[in-house]
């Protein structure tokens, strides 16, 4: 085997031969792209010399990695350095780049860049291979050897190469990235340029311009301040400073810039990925010295938001309700499926309520702005509404009524969503037609829309129980040693509790059982004896919980097909941090007992009795608003299911890439591909491109917080602004105000949760940010050190379980997930309704 070889022998399947950085620049030269010439000394060079000096036999046992690259003070053997030697001479002799090329590098899932040597202006044999030798000791430096465990890589099994090219004397150098880094788009190229060589760009020592190019074009210039540069000397290479009255000019003109990024797309094309290139310029010639595949490339996010343009300037466009299921922009298909069905069921529940519709069809719409969802109410039409007011607010509280919100949930609401949701639960989606699995799902979602507006019934029954009762307490009990009024509401069961001891049930079965923890924790294989017994009880966790959802839109996950969440909430019971539910609930029974004997004995009878009977129905009703909310997704995981099915046929068909693209289709479209599919037809050409830009837009819209109520003015707005689930001033500074809905005080890291993908990384002492958090939430209330949420009320979730669980919440401030960074140690005051933002004047 070849111990050198011309980069023009060389290509990319050549990795195990040349290296990463070798097989990518004999690509490149193949090719026909412009490359300095040069060879490579390869991975049998390498083997060649750690096997004839002995090197290889005593490498697996140096104590440390300095021991080890001594190792490579041993000389070249006579013939491998005359082979080296020749293949320089072929080159022209003179200066010479010498990088090394490792066989784990320049990969697409691992750069691993920089973790070897690079020596530059190497001139004459015995410096050059001098530098062959270093670049191969570089292999066992303390961070290669690092980097290769991390990235699971087996140090025995890794070899190097070494690339010997023609020194460029660059008037200037840098990096291109063909796709940009900082939004994923692949339609923008990003250009890092300094003068002089490459390595002060690479190796950090110099702020570089950055140039964004799309479409032929400049989109955008940042010209840093360059001190300094990387020059030739006479002994190598040397950082120089830079003449004060060069450092703010360009390095690249923009038609420099455009060309550079044309050639970028050309490789990257090449390839057939983004790529990472290092570029050198000399007398006007653009070279590239190295190229690999960009890693860890986000996904594409197009531009955010900056307006919000209005459908119709007759009405108001307002995020309550149910749109509080929904923080994110909706997926193109739900917005569709949920449009009529929350239009239909609030003039159901309107009918229910105030007898004959106060309102026409043309009053009210659910709309998306920039995919957000809001309700939209004509000015006619809210105030016919409002005058109506009284009699439906006498239907839904009386007594007596028939329609009262709790009778009325119980009796109807949900079982009647039950019963819709079973009958999809029980067919069989591989034998039902493209059209009725598409039927299925929007009855189920319609369903879903329905029993919401039960929902709406309850809740304001529970906050009005909740309220009368503390202002009662507060109006009627004085006296020091006063307990609380809070202490008195606390330790009820509710579904999120009950799943939460479920969950730990489960939790204490594992430990109980031989070697199912362990495997749990570690994410390991479980025993086989207890495998079978293992998925059972989880099963039946999910069957009773597994609907609740944690954000409505039918893209977004529940457990009961996707129990990651669930399973990182088992782990954390199973590291015994975890609070016993039953344990905490029997304090809280017992602080109530203690609490109801000083009632007694501070507090008349007559006041008393007017105060109990208001607890009793706060405490009747407090647990029903949960009760009621956990149930919202029991259609999901049928809806879910039966969409996919209907994805994955769409998918053999060629329309989309993967099952779960079909979230992305517009109604009308998954309708059409339906009924193709079930008249034999084709259903339609590849949708990719269109799918890729709608997840790039809803990711642009992801990153703004919508407005709660548009447009933010007229006499409706203030109204009613007073009773919007969120903030809608403006704020800014050191502070961030809200909704003081569980007391205390506590400091720590924030870590912000935009949904389940992020459960993971939610670690005990956190701060819990969320745009809301929904029942589905409730495991990660037990590792957070408190909750702050941009929107969510006095009897929102977050609200009922932080008080259950004793951390202090402070929700509805509008713009947390926006003001907040991921890591900030913050501050949350309860009591006071205020968040303290990294380095506040008063964060502890």
């Amino acid at each position: 085997m070849a111990r050198t070889a011309p980069l023009g022998a060389l290509g990319r399947d050549d990795l195990s031969l040349a290296g990463g950085k070798g097989a990518n620049l004999g690509e490149l030269v193949q090719a026909g792209f412009p490359v300095p010439p040069g060879f490579v000394i390869t991975t049998e060079a390498y083997r060649d010399y750690v096997a004839t000096t002995g090197i290889g036999r005593t490498l697996p046992h140096a104590p440390d990695a300095a021991a080890a690259r001594a190792l490579f003070d041993a000389p070249i053997p006579e013939a491998l350095a005359e082979a080296i030697t020749d293949a320089y001479r072929a080159l022209g002799q003179g200066p010479v780049a010498v990088r090394s090329s490792a066989t784990a590098e320049d990969l697409p899932e691992a750069s691993f860049a920089g973790q070897q040597d690079t020596y530059l202006n190497i001139d004459g044999v015995p410096d050059l291979l001098d530098a062959v030798r270093r670049c191969w000791a570089s292999l066992w430096t303390d961070r290669a050897v690092a980097y290769r465990a991390r990235a699971g890589v087996d140090s025995a099994e890794v070899s190097l190469a070494v690339v010997v090219q023609r020194l460029v004397v660059a008037d200037a150098a840098g990096v291109l990235f063909t796709a940009n880094p900082a939004n994923g788009r692949r339609d923008e190229a990003v250009i890092n340029a300094a003068f002089g060589l490459g390595e002060a760009v690479v190796s950090g020592e110099v702020t570089p311009d950055e140039i964004i190019v799309a479409d032929d074009a400049v989109l955008s210039r940042t010209t840093a301040d360059k001190r300094v540069r990387t020059v030739v000397t006479s002994s190598g290479t040397a950082t120089a400073d830079v003449p004060p009255e060069e450092r703010g000019s360009c390095v690249l003109t923009d038609a420099q810039a455009v060309a550079l990024a044309a050639l970028g797309v050309r490789v990257a094309a090449h390839f057939g990925v983004p790529q990472d290139i290092e570029w050198t310029l000399a007398q006007g010639e653009f070279l590239l010295v190295q190229s690999r595949p960009i890693t860890a490339l986000r996904p594409p996010v197009a531009p955010a938001p900056t307006a919000w343009p209005l459908p119709r300037d007759d009405g108001m466009y307002m995020r309550a309700s149910i749109v509080e299921q929904m923080p994110d922009p909706l997926s193109p298909l739900f917005a569709d499926l949920i449009r009529p069905a929350v239009a239909e069921s609030l003039h159901h529940v309107l009918r229910r309520f105030f007898g004959p519709d106060p309102i026409s069809p043309d009053d009210t719409d659910f709309v998306t702005l920039n995919g957000f969802a809001y309700y939209f109410y004509s000015n006619a039409g809210m105030r016919r509404l409002l005058a109506a007011t009284p009699r439906g607010m006498r239907v839904a509280f009386g007594r007596h009524s028939d329609l009262n919100g709790v009778p009325q949930w119980r009796e109807h609401g949900l079982p009647d969503y039950q019963r819709i949701a079973g009958v999809w639960n029980d067919v069989d989606a591989a034998t039902m037609s493209a059209r009725d699995l598409l039927r299925g799902a929007t009855e189920l979602i319609a369903a879903g829309a329905d029993y919401y507006t039960y929902v709406q019934a309850v809740i304001p029954q529970a906050a009005t129980a909740e309220i009368t009762f503390t202002r009662l307490y507060d109006l009627l009990v004085h006296g020091a040693g006063r307990p609380p009024a809070l202490t008195f509401l606390v330790g009820e069961d509710s579904e999120p509790i009950r799943a939460e001891r479920s969950l730990f049930a489960l939790a204490r079965w594992c430990r109980e059982t031989p070697g199912v923890a362990d495997a749990v924790v570690a994410g390991d294989a479980l025993p086989e004896a207890q495998q079978a017994a293992f998925e059972g009880r989880l099963a039946e966790h999910l069957a009773r919980y597994g609907h609740a959802t944690y954000n409505l839109d039918v893209m977004q996950p529940v457990a009961a097909d996707d129990p990651a969440p669930v399973l990182a909430a088992l782990r954390f019971a199973l590291g015994g941090q975890a609070v016993d539910p039953d344990a905490r609930q029997a304090r809280q029974a017992e602080d109530r007992a203690r609490a109801q004997a000083w009632l007694v004995a501070h507090v008349d009878p007559v006041r008393r009795r007017v105060l109990e009977k208001a607890l009793g129905n706060a405490r009747a009703l407090g647990p029903l608003r949960e009760d009621a909310l956990a149930a919202i997704g029991v259609g999901w995981p049928a809806a879910r299911r039966l969409l996919r099915e209907l994805g994955a046929r769409l998918a053999s068909g060629g329309l989309l890439d993967v099952a779960d693209d079909v979230f992305w289709l517009t109604g009308e479209e998954a309708d059409r591909a339906a009924s193709a599919w079930d008249g034999g037809r084709p259903v339609g050409p590849s949708a990719s491109v269109a799918v890729a830009a709608r997840k790039a837009e809803w990711r642009g819209r992801r990153q703004v917080t919508p407005p709660g109520w548009l447009p933010a003015k007229g006499l409706m707005y203030r109204l009613f602004k007073g009773f919007m689930p969120s903030n809608e001033a403006v704020q800014s500074g050191p502070t961030l105000t809200g909704l003081g809905a569980s007391a205390g005080r506590a400091t720590g890291p924030a870590r912000l949760l935009r949904g389940p993908e992020d459960f993971a990384r939610m670690q005990p002492g956190d701060v819990l940010v969320a745009p809301i958090t929904t029942p589905a939430y409730t495991p990660l209330f037990a590792l957070a050190k408190a909750v702050v949420t941009d929107v969510g009320g006095p009897l929102s979730h977050s609200s009922i379980v932080a008080r259950e669980y004793g951390i202090p919440a402070v929700l509805g401030t509008g713009s947390a997930t926006a003001r907040i960074h991921d890591g900030d140690v913050i501050t949350v005051d309860g009591d006071a309704g205020r968040v303290l933002l990294a380095d506040g004047p008063d964060t502890e």
